[in-house]
């Protein structure tokens, strides 16, 4: 009997796996259909001689916002599977977030070319009938993703893979999607591998980082508002630092991503108020998709706004209203950075004005210990009721009895139930 000694071809889908490994991606998140067997074949024929690890997702949302997840904490972009058009409609909403919060990641979008017609590439009876589409995958990302591209032959799959990860990475950053179809990854496909191709960050120049700093450190009053700007704890310091030296507040806008500044520190501020606004005379952005609402609020008539983001004045958005005189664009962290050393040279006597916004800070946290506790003897009185009708006394003890048995029951109960859970939110501090 003689058996074949053929060696397996070196493929598409083992180019995208060394390419991956080449960029030390950890993880690549699938969900997956039949068109991945190539990629699986390759996992199988090397057993534990890969670095990178697969995981298999029950749903095309979950796999983008693992890769999501992953960056955030470990600060390292990753690969997604997202298999047709249909794939990669599944996953456009957290693919919209990626794109909004600067999150860079590798999406892979296997399709098909001949949709069975040609055996040797058949990728199943569910393409010519279920999944076919007029755009394709690299179309239909268009709009959520920084870059979206077609591979069309194998050679092309390899450098638009290199090219696609330095897109990622580069500021500003952003999920990048590549078009794959099932043909290129079953076919031989070059073994020479084009280099890793690093981003350089992108920074402001000296001059212009020194016309900033000037500026904060002769205001009168600055503040800091941001969304995202403590992301690590390499950028969580460095906000720290330059708030201390200027002695100026940082308020939190509305849906903080992450916990940007201590909550416990003296110069957290809680909420921005029209007060506030009105005798800030420096403004400084940090990482914030909008800084206050509505956008037209009234500030100082020469109050100096500063914008400091990747990509100031949000281009991938359709609206940025709020005034602005200045932007410093380019890796945030690295500007950060810059503005705290420049500060450092500055002789600013910020004492008066860290100890006003200490009190501040404080008055707050004792007007809202007051709440919490009188919340708490209102949650206790609500535990002893005995019925309904007094616990509707408590809530309106100005409408009678009646109109609480007026409800259904399961109504009642949820009423009780959310406010008791309402008072419970208080005295954690969850809600205030």
């Amino acid at each position: 009997m003689s058996h074949s000694t053929t060696r397996p071809i070196y493929n598409g889908a083992n180019a995208i796996i060394d390419q991956l490994d080449a960029n030390k991606v950890d993880c690549i998140f699938a969900s997956p259909i039949a068109i991945m067997a190539p990629v699986w074949e390759v996992f199988a024929a090397r057993e534990n001689k890969i670095n990178i690890r697969y995981f298999r997702c029950r749903h095309e949302l979950l796999a983008v916002s693992l890769a999501y997840g992953y960056f955030k904490v470990k600060g390292k972009p990753q690969a997604v599977f997202l298999p047709s058009s249909l794939g990669v409609l599944n996953g456009s909403m957290a693919l919209r977030s990626s794109l909004q919060e600067r999150i860079p990641m590798l999406v892979i979008s296997p399709d098909s070319l001949t949709y069975g017609e040609d055996a040797t590439t058949d990728p199943g009876p569910e393409w010519p009938s279920l999944l076919v589409d007029f755009a394709g995958p690299a179309i239909e990302g268009e709009r959520v993703v920084k870059w979206s591209k077609k591979a069309i032959t194998s050679s092309d799959l390899v450098q638009e893979l290199n090219r696609a990860q330095f897109i990622a990475n580069a500021v500003p950053r952003g999920p990048v999607l590549l078009e794959v179809s099932f043909d290129i990854l079953l076919h031989e496909a070059p073994k020479s591998l084009p280099p890793v191709l690093a981003s350089s960050p992108v920074v402001a120049t000296k001059s212009h980082i020194e016309e900033i700093t000037n500026l904060l450190a002769s205001a009168s009053s600055p503040i800091i508002i941001t969304e995202y700007g403590g992301r690590t704890k390499a950028e969580k310091e460095q906000l720290i630092h330059i708030a201390e030296t200027l002695a100026a507040p940082v308020f939190e806008f509305m849906m903080p991503a992450y916990h940007n500044f201590p909550r416990s520190h003296p110069l957290y501020g809680f909420e921005i108020t029209t007060e506030i606004l009105n005798k800030t005379d420096v403004i400084l952005l940090i990482g914030c998709n909008a800084p206050w609402h509505p956008p037209h609020r009234a500030l100082m008539p020469d109050c100096t706004v500063i914008h400091l983001e990747e990509d100031p004045l949000r281009p991938r958005a359709p609206y940025w209203g709020y005034k602005t005189t200045h932007t410093i664009a380019g890796d945030r962290f690295l500007n950060m950075k810059q503005i705290s050393a420049s500060l450092e040279d500055k002789k600013i006597d910020n004492k008066k004005r860290a100890n006003d916004w200490s009190r501040y800070s404080n008055s707050i946290r004792e007007k809202t210990v007051k709440m919490h506790k009188k919340c708490y003897k209102q949650r206790n009185k609500v535990f002893r009721l005995q019925n309904y009708s007094e616990f509707y006394m408590i809530l309106y003890p100005k409408t009678a009895h009646a109109s609480m048995r007026l409800l259904p029951r399961f109504l009642r109960c949820w009423i009780i139930c959310t406010v008791l859970n309402y008072f419970n939110n208080l005295e954690a501090g969850v809600v205030h």
